[in-house]
């Protein structure tokens, strides 16, 4: 196969897609399909090597799993290894054991289905998980494995090529078809795993078979040049609100397979040493990129152009020497390979459920990491998690429903107040009801993950239902009932972080409440952190340092600040200039990064209650 610079440049252009997106640069907000990009790759060399060899009669399993064993492993076991020696002197015992079952996960190949399954909404955020980036080569290893045996099999049964390429057609169809439907009903689990995602480089394969067609097309490299583009655009255009897999995501596999089947190498852009050289240590980048972000925020590195340039160039120099000193190197024999991996294996087993590294840690810190570990449940009824607080997106579609019984049931002797919003509305409605119960106050609650309680045309789709039936129904069927709303939400979440489009969304539902004569009250913007607050917390408890000011998010300052200024007849100031103090158990006041615990919310609503725009809401 003679060398092919446009697949360079296109894992170039993937990996820059990535990275960009990655480290949160503005104008790249699609670049996470730049996994698409190289998922379509992936079909394309696959079905080349394999229909190649099978057409030859020279096709062998073992040979091809053996090759991809060598192409794949080393630089994904130096990783590991590598960020395991690391993390064992600075990650706290929990977060370490948690690295090490990612690690397993990522050994085995099977992270895209371990995330699946621990990545409910308050587990541990993904912004520090330094093995996510990994599902994403079990879910291509996942393919090798099947691929082959499919094609070998269709050959068998079929024996015209024509025949494969019709069923790899029809099959690539039903699975874009199949996958974009499933993530209607669970997009957590369709953006990860395999069945969701094996038409894009099914699709990859289609272009391996329609390549001689098309190569004396006259305008095949204007076509080439145009869909070069058009990806970036792409990662300019596309954003995280989208369903993905979806109906969009067909563009960049679309545009990526055009790209494979005109076949065009001699664009002087492409061939630059640039580009070749990004292509050539696409793998390793892609491994190593992502661990350098996390590490970067881990020790509070403030997020700016200069730390980003600069955690680039580190990612791109470990990539440089992962490419040429492991990936590169060529491997005889893959015996030592096996080695590796199965002490590897081994090592992170062990290191999963051991807390080897405890003795490093002074025993004030770590209990602040590992009392929030224990508080499931408590954090369940705290939120009335699977009841009043829906989980969109995470639970099965059958618990996507509030329980209106107990939920939204008035009360015929006592104040009828309101709840909604997002999971910032959820943390009070355990300490509102508490505190407010002896002031005969009844709480209502509609709250659902991510969703902001406004009336908005932009806003996302899953959220739709639950608060158009509180604004247009449920609202207005009971408005004679209720006798107050506070809506309550992580603010910063809105679109594209647009403020002018989120003071116009407030206004508007304002004003919808108040031509109902509803009276309704804004819970503000509370402080966020870039990790976990018990991590910082405890951070500075063993280095008896003050750190939370390098953890601050700006985004949620800034937002408080633009809120306060426009709404505060109706705005409820929440911020908190710094931490507030840990309980006399060592129980830091947040859970996450912007999460109050049952704690920190009993302590917030001291707050909230005291303030003058509450009091004059309740008229307590």
């Amino acid at each position: 196969m003679k060398f092919r610079y446009d697949i360079n440049a296109l894992r170039a252009i993937a990996v820059i897609g990535v990275i960009l997106f990655h480290f949160k640069v503005p104008q790249f907000g699609g670049g996470f399909s730049g996994v698409d990009v190289f998922f379509v790759i992936s079909g394309y060399l696959m079905s080349r090597i394999v229909i190649t060899d099978l057409e030859r009669g020279t096709f062998s399993f073992g040979e091809f799993y053996n090759k991809r064993l060598k192409r794949i492993v080393p630089a994904l076991l130096s990783l590991i290894l590598v960020l395991t020696l690391l993390c064992f002197f600075f990650y706290f015992p929990e977060d370490y054991q948690t690295f090490q079952k990612n690690a397993v996960s990522s050994i085995l190949f099977l992270s895209n289905i371990w995330f699946w399954k621990h990545s409910g909404y308050f587990n541990p955020s993904s912004e520090t998980n330094m093995l996510l980036h990994t599902w994403s080569l079990s879910v291509e290893w996942q393919f090798y494995l099947l691929y082959p045996i499919a094609l070998f099999i269709l050959y068998k049964v079929l024996k015209t090529k024509n025949r494969v390429f019709t069923v790899i057609g029809l099959a690539t169809v039903a699975g874009f078809i199949g996958g974009e439907k499933y993530t209607q009903i669970n997009n957590n689990a369709s953006f990860y795993l395999l069945p969701s995602r094996a038409w894009e480089m099914l699709a990859g394969g289609l272009a391996f078979f329609i390549e001689p067609f098309v190569q004396r097309f006259k305008w095949k490299n204007i076509v080439a040049v145009i869909c070069y583009t058009a990806i970036l655009v792409c990662f300019n255009q596309l954003d995280t609100k989208l369903p993905w897999p979806g109906k969009m995501t067909a563009l960049p596999v679309t545009l990526t397979f055009l790209v494979l089947i005109c076949n065009y190498n001699d664009f002087f852009l492409i061939k630059s040493r640039v580009v070749q050289f990004l292509g050539t240590i696409s793998y390793s980048l892609y491994l190593w990129h992502w661990p350098v972000y996390v590490i970067a925020a881990y020790w509070g590195i403030k997020h700016s152009a200069v730390t980003v340039a600069v955690s680039i160039a580190v990612a791109v120099a470990l990539a440089y020497i992962s490419n040429r000193y492991i990936e590169a190197r060529k491997h005889d024999n893959s015996k030592p390979i096996w080695i590796v991996a199965g002490g590897a294996l081994v090592i992170t087993c062990c290191l999963a459920y051991l807390p080897v590294n405890k003795i490093l840690f002074k025993p004030e810190a770590l209990k602040v990491t590992e009392l929030i570990s224990s508080t499931g449940k408590a954090r369940d009824k705290q939120f009335s998690d699977g009841c009043c607080f829906v989980n969109l997106g995470v639970k099965q579609p059958g618990d996507k429903k509030l329980n209106e019984d107990s939920c939204l049931a008035f009360s015929n002797t006592k104040k009828n107040i309101l709840l909604i919003g997002d999971s910032h509305a959820a943390q009070y409605s355990q300490s509102l009801k508490e505190k407010l119960a002896p002031h005969n106050v009844n709480i209502l609650q509609a709250s659902a993950t991510a969703c902001l309680p406004l009336l908005q045309k932009n806003g996302a789709a899953k959220c739709f239902e639950i608060i158009n039936y509180i604004y247009h129904d449920y609202l207005i069927k009971n408005k004679d009932k209720i006798d107050g709303v506070i809506i309550s939400a992580n603010w910063i979440n809105t679109p594209d972080g647009n403020l002018a489009a989120l003071e116009q969304n407030l206004e508007n539902t304002l004003a919808y409440l108040k031509k109902y004569n509803i009276r309704v009250v804004i819970l503000g913007q509370n402080e966020t952190y870039t990790i976990p607050y018990p991590v910082v917390a405890a951070r500075e408890l063993q280095y008896n340092m003050v750190l939370w000011n390098n953890y601050n998010a700006e985004p949620a300052y800034n937002t408080n600040q633009f809120l306060k200024q426009h709404f505060g007849s109706n705005y409820v100031d929440l911020y908190n200039a710094k931490p507030l103090p840990l309980s006399k158990f060592g129980d830091p006041y947040m859970f996450d990064e912007n999460h109050f615990t049952k704690y920190g919310a009993d302590l917030m609503l001291g707050k909230i209650l005291a303030n003058p725009v509450m009091k004059r809401f309740l008229n307590l």
